[in-house]
Parts: structure tokens; sequence; C-alpha cells
């Protein structure tokens, strides 16, 4: 599991507390150029390598109370 996020952003996820990694350079840039395009404001990213049974990347969308609403 890659969790990138501010200091603060600590993850659960099946019981396990995650403490976030801190921003490279790289992932800064992506986040000020999501942010501004979402007018949103991120305090972390989560980046799962999913395989599919072909083999494919697919999608996919956690959905747990710990992360808040998700719109």
């Amino acid at each position: 599991m890659c969790w990138y996020g501010d200091p603060d952003a600590y993850y659960q996820y099946s019981g396990v507390n995650h403490q976030p990694r801190p921003w490279t350079t790289e992932l800064q840039s992506v986040r000020a150029e999501v942010e501004q395009q979402c007018r949103c404001v991120f305090n972390s990213v989560l980046a799962n390598c999913i395989v599919t049974v072909e083999t494919q990347w697919v999608a996919m969308r956690i959905d747990e109370k710990e992360l808040g609403r998700i719109r």
C-alpha cells in the first residue's frame, strides 16, 4: 500500500492504523494541479496496485467511514 499525505492524515484499514509517508516532490506537484482543477483540498493519497484475473489495471473506490464522506 502506498499512503502519502500530511503528517496527521492517518488511515485505518481492517483495524490497522497507517501513518502516511511524506509527500514527494512529484506528488506535491500532482496534488497542487488536482486541487486547482477540482477546487478541493486533499490531505492524502492512497495508491494500490489491484490486478484483475485478466491482469489489467482497474480503478477502485474505497468507501471507508474513516475516510469521510465520498461525494
